[in-house]
């Protein structure tokens, strides 16, 4: 079952009593909990009949002990459980002792008259254990797991046209580009430009722009495409606007690096006929992050990539040494690759 059929029976009160939500999309979550509350008690709660343990607080016995009492004035109760950091291979900090025996005799023989919500932010669970077993085998699974982008984008037309707005395809580029189509960025900023623009309908490239910052991966994504691209004008001006913004030379640099690297193994392994989910469980980095170095690397020539990293290197060699100014180093960088002789374009 999708997550958008999931929600609709929520809504329509079909509600087991065991749910686990898994998965580390904030905004599904966030959907899956508005459609279970107005499931059973029509989008007003009922606080008599409503609990919520944050196990990094409070002990699942408690959590156990509300979920084995008769609602009040509804027909369940409703339960959440939130950060079971147990069903997962992760330490806590918390001394927080959990009857995890019993909540194992719960999960095989839940309470009928409650809705007991088990809301794993995870990105997976240790499925070696007995209780992730059990659960696997009795509660009803909810994915919340991020999205393929191609939905994202779906999901995010879809709200466009409820609320009455457009999007135009470049503002609907720059938009998916500066959230790292990340749902939860997604809706968040979407809320805000909605506020901007008003009754105004119409979403440009220049609301998006002006709305939603860049992250400093998204900055330093538009400083290597410069730099590949050899604008050393406009190479520079991105650099010193960072610095502006206490970026330090170190971290640029390193940062960089890494997006370089990423450039030339996305493109060694589409040559070596490599799809995008390949790629993403080779390198083992955010699937968005293969996204956008596969529309970015075939601009670029693998001798170009090369080369840059090279320098990169050579460059972050030189200032840890303490051989070089950071700043004035990694700016001659700059300047020196975007000569034709550098560059090997």
């Amino acid at each position: 079952m999708t997550i958008a059929k999931d929600i609709e029976e929520l809504k329509k009160q079909n509600i087991p009593s065991l749910v686990l939500v898994q998965g580390s999309e904030k905004y599904l979550i966030e959907q899956v909990e508005e459609a279970i509350i107005e499931g059973v008690f029509q989008g007003e709660i009922d606080e008599f009949s409503f609990g919520r343990f944050d196990m990094e607080n409070v002990s699942i016995d408690a959590a156990l002990e509300e979920a084995l009492s008769m609602p009040f004035f509804s027909d369940y109760r409703v339960i959440f459980i939130d950060n079971p950091y147990f069903l997962t291979s992760q330490k806590s900090k918390s001394d927080i002792n959990h009857d995890l025996d019993w909540f194992l005799e719960y999960i095989e023989a839940p309470s009928e008259y409650t809705k007991f919500v088990i809301v794993a932010p995870y990105d997976s669970l240790d499925k070696r254990k007995k209780i992730n077993k059990s659960l696997l085998k009795n509660a009803h699974i909810i994915s919340t797991e991020p999205l393929e982008a191609k939905d994202n984008e779906k999901i995010l037309l879809n709200y466009l046209s409820e609320k009455g707005y457009h999007m135009s395809p470049k503002a609907l580029e720059l938009f998916l580009e500066l959230t790292d189509n990340d749902l939860s960025k997604i809706m968040n900023e979407l809320d805000k430009i909605f506020i901007y623009k008003g009754k105004d309908k119409k979403i440009e490239e220049e609301d998006v722009s002006a709305l939603v910052p860049r992250s400093l991966n998204q900055n330093i994504f538009a400083l290597n495409e410069a730099v590949l691209n050899q604008d050393i004008k406009k190479s520079l001006e991105v650099y010193h606007d960072l610095l502006l913004q206490k970026e330090t030379p170190v971290n640029l640099l390193a940062t960089m690096i890494s997006q370089f690297r990423l450039f030339l193994q996305v493109k060694i392994l589409r040559a070596k006929g490599y799809q995008q989910y390949d790629i993403q469980r080779t390198l083992k980095v955010h699937k968005y992050r293969v996204y956008l170095a596969l529309k970015k690397e075939k601009q670029f020539s693998q001798k170009a990539l090369m080369t840059a990293l090279e320098k990169l290197i050579e460059t972050d060699y030189l200032i840890k040494s303490g051989q070089a100014d950071p700043k004035m180093q990694l700016e001659l960088f700059i300047i020196r690759y975007c000569s034709k002789n550098m560059s090997g374009n």
